[in-house]
């Protein structure tokens, strides 16, 4: 619950520092955050991470097999085993390799099980795709920095995880709820989100690109980059994006024709020539390297409210249902049934799922 977003708000902090900080000198950095063409310190948490996980490893050689106690904990434990399939099963079954088939087997016939680890695997891929690619989407259609979007994002989502966490389990001790409760509590959840998915239709109008989306200025055409009014600037296919007075975008200054520059952060462009509308409020300049937008304020206001309901629904829903896998497989399946959803997790949910919505934002 809490990694995931605490790693987004501890990357969003070293998106603020430049790729190369270890290598060029800040007083040599000639863009800044906020920037098109400026780039984050995206690795160094994939260092500390693996430095942490390692760590982690050999520390948990150092448990015992069972914390005292366990066998009072076991005894006392709620069991709703499907079929009243716990009374079928033999004394020391699942001890042996060869008891593997029939309790695979068995666990397929407890739709009970089966259908929560399908739950699970979709709340997985959904929630992969979103861990992927969600500070993303909110970076492009707000128009926001990499940085921001991720702060955004992982500050959501702690509050809302962990909340919808505690909460599923407050309820289903405060009120003793056996399995058919906790379900029907999971569909509310589940209902619950589907009415939020609206969120992803909120967007930010996005910038129109000159020669693509719309046409050069005293032209008539979107065929491509290059117009009359830079046809005499020899211009390289260099992506190096301008935002005109016009608020449309450029694929570069030297397409826009300006023909004078000033300043860093961010730099000021003069006199160009496929720039033609008058300066909104007297700003003095035809072009910058700031990111065209749009007042979106409201609607990632909304957008933020309903990613943290969404957050924490999803994660309602999700820690609600591992108690009922806990209680409808027979005791001496256990193990072996959540080792078995948390596989099936993997193949069919966080391994997909920022392959899947890739797929869905590429289309």
């Amino acid at each position: 619950v809490l990694g995931p977003a605490i790693g987004y708000i501890l990357g969003g902090v070293l998106l603020d520092e430049y790729i190369d900080f270890d290598r060029v000198p800040a007083n040599e950095i000639t863009v800044q955050v906020g920037d098109q063409r400026y780039l984050g310190a995206w690795w160094p948490g994939f260092l500390a991470t693996a430095f942490l996980i390692l760590t982690g490893a050999i520390a948990l050689f150092g448990f015992p097999r069972d914390i005292p106690g366990a066998a009072e904990i076991r005894a006392k434990r709620v069991s709703e085993a499907y079929g009243d399939s716990e009374t079928h099963i033999e004394p020391g079954f699942g001890t042996k390799l060869s008891d593997l088939p029939k309790s695979l087997f068995m666990l397929l016939k407890n739709w009970a099980y089966v259908l929560c680890t399908l739950l699970t695997c979709t709340e997985s891929l959904l929630i992969a795709g979103f861990t992927v690619y969600g500070p993303k989407y909110l970076e492009n259609q707000y128009a926001l920095p990499s940085s921001t979007s991720a702060y955004i994002f992982g500050g959501l989502a702690i509050p809302g995880a962990a909340g919808g966490t505690i909460l599923g389990g407050y309820l289903i001790k405060k009120f003793s709820m056996n399995c058919s409760a906790i379900i029907k509590m999971q569909a509310i959840g589940a209902f619950l989100s589907l009415l939020i998915t609206p969120l992803f239709f909120l967007v930010c109008g996005t910038p129109d690109l000159a020669g693509l989306t719309v046409e050069y200025a005293n032209s008539t055409t979107t065929t491509g980059y290059n117009a009359t009014c830079n046809s005499n600037c020899a211009c390289p296919y260099l992506y190096d994006p301008v935002c005109g007075r016009d608020n449309v975008l450029y694929f570069s200054a030297c397409h826009a024709g300006c023909q004078a520059k000033e300043g860093l952060d961010p730099t000021l462009y003069f006199n160009c020539s496929c720039i033609t509308s008058e300066s909104p409020g007297n700003i003095g300049y035809d072009a910058t390297t700031d990111i065209c937008s749009e007042d979106c304020t409201l609607f990632l206001v909304i957008f933020a409210i309903l990613w943290f309901a969404i957050m924490f629904l999803t994660f309602f829903v999700t820690s609600t249902n591992a108690t009922v896998v806990v209680r409808v497989v027979p005791s001496m399946q256990r193990s072996f049934g959540i080792g078995l959803q948390w596989v099936l997790l993997r193949l069919l949910g966080t391994i997909p799922g920022p392959i899947v919505m890739g797929a869905a934002l590429d289309g």
